[in-house]
């Protein structure tokens, strides 16, 4: 191996440490935060003309940011940051060239992040108005899966997806709406969590869609998405990489919430099966369990989803820039008014159902997504009815957890008969997020997946 062969090597694997290692590395003196910044840029050099991660890169500010010495437990950390959220100085475009405003200021959990130590990388890309499970747009085109360059990553976090399984990232920053950080973190084979939605300071995401949207976290390893959590929040998630303090009680259900339609696969359906027995295996007891959720949830979902994507469009400078499927779907939120009324009273007694499963048991185990990833392009020209019921159909058992804002965990599990990612979920109580690391973490050590890259990698020239 030629010596330019040799140090691209090591940057690559220092891009791929991922953000716990990368902080130790740095506050250890073993690297420096612009060697950190600089792997992470030529990963993104390589890998972004084929992924299409980003919406921008903001290569010179993170040099310079990266060469202030910047201070605290995530030192020259690369992090990536959703389009749909602020960074000074940069527009929040949304997926849409109908928003042309220019951040004055950090969003919250920027902000926070900084104040850490983390250096911006850049901001990634997200379907128009984080509308849909794919990433794809008129304006800023298609972010394809770094395990099959034909299917999407997911959405409508599917630019951060990407960026942190292909070492773009050191951990990335995602919203969740109905899914919107957990779909993508199951197609790309990366952990995601989408904590309760006021664990991270600040608003996410536009108008928030109700109350459904929270902040998350998106990375290879438990230790990047826990580092991350410390970071923006006031507790120590980092703790939790030990395991369970205790062997737990597990809920097992395969049954999706009234309405979300979806037929299970089999090798996802599988995933669930094994995951249980090696939580069995592992000492915790595991139990069948079905909520018996209201027959309405899925309506409740609709109607905050919808309607809130209508308040999206209200506040966007240049609505008629908008795509075809955006305002059609803008105009279904208006009319589900009515039932918008009767959701919270639908999100109450399916949190209802919910606890009284948690008399039995401490988390719920279920489906990470029904099938795997759509083709690039599935939706292209479809009408939003089409698109809104098939593709909320393949992700069926993940918008209950944004209806009742409780916290669920995407783990990555194994790989299809077509060689895609497979998942589990995970569910807790309100509050639970570390809970949901700490039996994260004991899979990890099992199943060893952050061993595990994307085809696009290693590249030929590495």
């Amino acid at each position: 191996m030629s010596t330019t062969q040799q140090r691209s090597a090591e940057a690559t694997e220092l891009a791929y440490a991922g953000a716990a290692e990368q902080a130790r590395r740095v506050a250890a003196g073993e690297v420096s935060p612009r060697e950190v910044v600089e792997a992470t840029l030529a990963r993104i050099e390589r890998l972004e003309p084929r992924l299409n991660a980003f919406r921008v890169v903001l290569a010179e500010r993170a040099l310079a940011e990266a060469q202030g010495r910047p201070a605290g437990p995530l030192a020259g950390v690369p992090v990536a940051i959703k389009d749909d959220t602020d960074v000074a100085g940069e527009l929040t475009c949304a997926g849409t060239a109908a928003n042309d405003r220019l951040a004055t200021r950090d969003a919250d959990v920027v902000a926070l992040l900084r104040a850490a130590g983390a250096i911006v990388i850049g901001k990634t890309n997200v379907p128009e108005l984080d509308s849909w499970g794919f990433t794809e747009s008129m304006t800023f085109g298609i972010t394809r899966n770094p395990w099959d360059l034909g299917r999407t990553p997911g959405g409508s976090s599917g630019g951060s997806a990407v960026a942190a399984a292909t070492g773009m990232c050191g951990v990335a920053h995602g919203t969740d709406g109905t899914g919107s950080l957990r779909n993508p973190a199951a197609w790309t084979g990366i952990l995601g969590l989408r904590p309760g939605r006021t664990r991270i300071p600040g608003r996410a995401a536009l108008t928030g869609w109700h109350d459904m949207v929270a902040n998350g976290a998106m990375g290879r390893r438990v230790a990047d998405v826990a580092a991350f959590m410390d970071a923006v929040t006031r507790d120590t998630f980092t703790s939790a990489l030990e395991g369970p303090s205790r062997p737990l009680r597990i809920a097992l259900t395969m049954k999706p919430p009234p309405g979300m339609g979806g037929s299970l696969d089999d090798d996802r359906r599988q995933a669930v099966q094994e995951a249980a027995d090696l939580l069995r295996e592992l000492g915790h007891t595991v139990l069948e369990r079905d909520p018996e959720l209201p027959r309405s949830t899925s309506l409740a979902i609709d109607a905050r989803y919808f309607h809130g994507i209508a308040e999206d469009v209200e506040c966007m400078a240049h609505p008629e820039r908008l795509e075809r499927r955006t305002r059609s779907v803008a105009r279904l939120g208006r009319l589900l008014t009515p039932a918008l009324r009767r959701s919270g009273a639908i999100a109450r007694a399916a949190a209802a159902a919910l606890d009284e499963v948690h008399r039995e048991a401490d988390v719920l185990l279920f489906p990470g997504s029904v099938q795997g990833p759509w083709p690039v392009g599935h939706f292209h020209e479809r009408g939003a009815l089409v698109t809104g019921y098939k593709d909320t159909a393949r992700v069926a058992f993940q918008p209950l957890w944004n209806l009742v804002d409780r916290p669920a965990a995407m783990v990555p599990w194994g790989l299809d008969a077509e060689g895609l990612p497979t998942a589990v979920q995970l569910g807790g109580r309100p509050g639970d997020e570390a809970l949901l690391l700490a039996l994260a973490a004991q899979f990890e050590r099992a199943r060893g997946w952050p061993e595990r890259r994307p085809p696009v990698d290693p590249l030929p020239e590495e």
